[in-house]
C-alpha cells in the first residue's frame, strides 16, 4: 500500500533532497512538499501517513506557525512526525519526546538518511493506523445508515432528530468496537484499562493513586466501588466514594494457595485458571499498566470512604489527596462490581455445628432414605 509522506519545509532544495532519498530508499512512496503557509490545509486535504517538518521561524523569531501546525497534526490528524531542524528542540515537543511516533532529528550532514530510517520503522505501524481509521469510517457509516431509520420513525421534531441521531450513532459505534474481533490475537490483560480516563466524573472501577504515593507501590492505589450513577457530581447523590485498598500480589497468591516458593511448573498450571476468577476470598488480581500501575491485588474487604473533593480527575497538580490514573473498561468494570457484590452481599450467618449436621446427613444417606 502506498506510503504518503508530507514534507513541511520552507527550503525547496531540502524538500527535493528529502524526496530523492525517500523515493530511493522506500518502495511505493508518495512524497508531497509544502511551506508553512499552506501546511494545515495540505494536511487536511492530503491526510498523510507521516510528516517530516522543520521548525519555521519568521522574521520576528517566532515559531508559532510551526507550533500551530504541530498541534493540528497531534490533536486532529494524528500520524508519525519527524521534526527535522537545524534549531534546538522546539518547546512544542516538550513532554512528547518519548512518544513512539514522535522523533526530533537535528539537521546534519547525514541526517536525511536517519530521517528515512525512522520513517521506514514507522511504516508497518502506519498500515495499522490506516486500517483502523478505515474501520472507524466504515463502522460510522454503517451506524448512521441503521440509526437514521429509527430516528426518523420515532422523532418528528428536527432538533430532537439531530440530537438523538448523534447520541445513538455514538452508542452504536462504541458498541460495534466492543464486539470481539474474530481471528485476532487475544487481548492483553492490561487492555482492560482506559488511559487516560474519558469520563468527567468518577466511574466504578476507576483506579486512584495517592498523589504523593510511590507509583510502583500497590498500597498507594485504590479502586472505586461506588456505583457510577452515584458519582455524577451534578446529581449530588454522594459526597464520598467507596474505595478498596490495593496490596501486593502476594496477598492474592496466598488466597489461591500459592506463593513465591511454589514450583514454576505448578504456577504455570494454576495461574491461567486463577486469574479468570472474579475474586478469591475477597481479593482480586489486577494487571499492571506500563509506567502507571504495578501488578497488584485489590482487597474488596479493605474498604474506605474518600471525599470526592479529595480526588483530582485531571493531572494530579490540584493539591488533592488522590489522582485518578485510569478507568476499567466494560465488561471488566461489571465483573469487578459483581466480585464486590459476592463479598458484601453475602449474609452474615451464625456458626452452626457442622460436625453434627454432617453426621446426620451421613446416617440418612447410609439408611437409604436420602440417596
Amino acid at each position: 500500500m502506498r506510503f504518503t509522506v508530507l514534507i513541511i519545509e520552507d527550503d525547496p532544495t531540502m524538500i527535493d533532497s528529502l524526496r530523492s532519498v525517500l523515493e530511493t530508499r522506500l518502495d511505493d512512496v508518495k512524497v508531497e512538499g509544502t511551506g508553512f503557509e499552506k501546511a494545515r490545509t495540505t494536511v487536511e486535504s492530503l491526510r498523510p501517513d507521516a510528516v517530516i517538518m522543520d521548525v519555521f521561524e519568521d522574521q520576528t523569531g517566532s515559531t508559532a506557525s510551526a507550533g500551530a501546525t504541530w498541534e493540528h497534526i497531534w490533536d486532529v490528524h494524528f500520524c508519525p512526525v519527524v521534526v527535522h531542524s537545524a534549531r534546538d528542540m522546539p518547546t512544542f515537543l516538550e513532554g512528547k519526546q518519548q512518544h513512539p511516533f514522535v522523533c526530533f532529528q537535528p539537521k546534519t550532514a547525514d541526517s536525511q538518511e536517519r530521517v528515512v530510517d525512522k520513517l521506514a520503522s514507522y511504516r508497518t505501524h502506519v498500515d495499522s493506523l490506516r486500517a483502523f481509521n478505515d474501520e472507524v469510517a466504515m463502522k460510522a457509516a454503517e451506524s448512521l445508515r441503521h440509526v437514521s431509520l429509527l430516528v426518523w420513525k420515532e422523532a418528528a421534531n428536527e432538533n430532537d432528530r439531530r440530537d438523538i441521531l448523534v447520541r445513538l450513532t455514538r452508542r452504536r459505534l462504541a458498541a460495534s468496537f466492543d464486539s470481539p474481533t474474530y481471528g485476532g490475537t487475544r487481548m492483553q490483560a492490561w487492555e482492560q484499562y482506559i488511559y487516560p480516563p474519558l469520563s468527567s466524573d468518577l466511574l466504578t472501577g476507576d483506579i486512584l493513586r495517592e498523589t504523593r504515593g510511590d507509583p510502583d507501590e500497590p498500597s498507594a492505589f485504590r479502586v472505586v466501588l461506588s456505583p457510577s450513577c452515584d458519582l455524577v457530581v451534578s446529581q449530588g447523590a454522594v459526597e464520598k466514594a467507596l474505595v478498596a485498598r490495593c496490596d501486593r500480589v502476594s496477598k492474592w497468591l496466598k488466597k489461591v494457595g500459592l506463593d513465591a516458593t511454589t514450583a514454576e511448573k505448578k504456577l504455570r498450571e494454576r495461574l491461567p485458571k486463577e486469574v479468570t476468577r472474579d475474586q478469591q476470598e475477597g481479593v482480586r488480581i489486577l494487571p499492571g499498566l506500563p509506567d502507571h500501575i504495578p501488578l497488584m491485588a485489590v482487597d474488596l474487604k479493605d474498604l474506605h470512604l474518600v471525599p470526592l473533593t479529595a480526588i483530582d480527575l485531571t493531572d494530579g497538580d490540584a493539591g488533592r489527596d488522590f489522582v485518578r490514573v485510569c478507568s476499567i473498561d466494560s465488561p471488566f468494570r461489571e465483573q469487578l462490581a459483581w466480585a464486590y457484590v459476592q463479598v458484601c452481599g453475602r449474609p452474615a450467618m451464625p456458626v452452626t455445628n457442622a460436625a453434627d449436621f454432617t453426621e446426620k446427613i451421613i446416617r440418612t444417606i447410609k439408611a437409604g432414605k436420602g440417596a
